[in-house]
């Protein structure tokens, strides 16, 4: 699912993780069909992901992955 924000918007994530996406943002979010592995590309701005106790800023052009609610 891709994102094009105006305002923050805050996306769920599998494994109780949360995706917070800055205000003029465009994000991608991938989540595995098992649910397993989700992974998030920022093409602009910035979305901060919290899961499994973590806590990681993903900036423009950067991608992270998210593993059994890991950040990876």
């Amino acid at each position: 699912m891709q994102y094009g924000s105006v305002g923050p918007i805050d996306v769920d994530l599998p494994g109780n993780g949360t995706a917070h996406i800055a205000p003029k943002s465009d994000v991608t979010i991938w989540i595995d069909e098992n649910g397993l592995t989700t992974q998030v590309l920022v093409y602009d701005g910035e979305a901060r992901i919290d899961s499994g106790g973590q806590s990681l800023t993903v900036p423009r052009d950067k991608r992270t992955t998210i593993v059994d609610g890991r950040i990876q």
